[in-house]
């Protein structure tokens, strides 16, 4: 697979969700995002969210993350480095097809690019599928399993909830935001968030069913010439932002869940 790679200019376009191409140079650092523990058998894909365990018998590589997200048709993802999504069709007799698979082309570590590689692989071979537990396995034309899934959880949520509510930003991936990086976050009865991320304004406006949420392409753009030494940091909650599939808001605040896994969750409060 040819990579390229994204430089950071004076402006900083993030495209839509799923053909994207955003600029990061190292894979998500963490593997240990919640998992469903609900006793429901699994019958569908629709709707469900999966965290991806295995590739052709292999568990993935220590601090990588790739998912997996069916919805109205189509399935899409982070797989370790790159976005990706197409259509699936799913048939009762556990056949699955996926097609028009595309994903955005930037360059991460040797070994990531090399399992990434490996899963794209195995998305092209898929033919079947089957559920067991909370996992689900995707097969090959023989039966033969390629990539093994675990459950991510889903939350009942309503995103008319969210319509015309204002929020600041207090974690991303669990750590703590220093009060000059907390960002607000504004949010519009067309679903647009917009704010500031230190000296970058940010726009998308999200699609919403239930507690999922996809970006349509975000904006962020300088405000300010100055380069500061800590610029960078500034970039957490918008980075965050656009890999964000769902949402729920627990104890009065809103969590954004991402693509990426539990790196990139940001937790905000409510702006009076």
């Amino acid at each position: 697979m040819k990579r390229l790679a994204c430089i950071l200019s004076i402006i900083l376009v993030i495209l839509p969700a799923v053909l994207a191409c955003s600029c990061r140079s190292n894979p998500a650092t963490t593997t240990t995002t919640e998992e469903d523990t609900t006793t429901e058998a699994i019958t569908t894909l629709t709707s469900t969210h999966w965290k991806l365990q295995s590739i052709n018998g292999v568990n993935l590589l220590p601090n990588s993350y790739i998912s997996l997200y069916f919805r109205d048709q189509q399935a899409l993802g982070y797989s370790g480095c790159n976005r990706y999504g197409g259509h699936y069709t799913e048939e009762p007799d556990g056949k699955l097809l996926l097609s028009n698979i595309s994903y955005t082309l930037i360059g991460c570590a040797k070994e990531i690019n090399d399992q990434e590689d490996s899963f794209y692989q195995a998305l092209e071979k898929t033919a079947g599928h089957s559920f067991k537990g909370h996992k689900l396995t995707i097969n090959d034309a023989s039966g033969q399993a390629l990539l093994v899934f675990i459950k991510l959880p889903e939350y009942a949520a309503n995103p008319v909830q969210l319509i015309n509510t204002k929020w600041k930003s207090v974690s991303v991936g669990g750590q703590s935001l220093g009060k000059k990086f907390q960002t607000v976050l504004n949010i519009d009865d067309k679903l647009t968030f917009s704010g500031m991320d230190g000296p970058f304004y940010f726009e998308d406006t999200f699609q919403a069913r239930d507690s999922n949420l996809i970006g349509t392409g975000q904006m962020a753009k300088r405000v300010s010439d100055t380069t500061t030494p800590d610029e960078q940091q500034s970039f957490k909650v918008t980075g965050a932002l656009s890999y964000v599939a769902n949402f729920r808001l627990v104890n009065g605040q809103l969590q954004l869940f991402s693509m990426r896994g539990d790196a990139d969750t940001i937790v905000l409060v409510p702006v009076n």
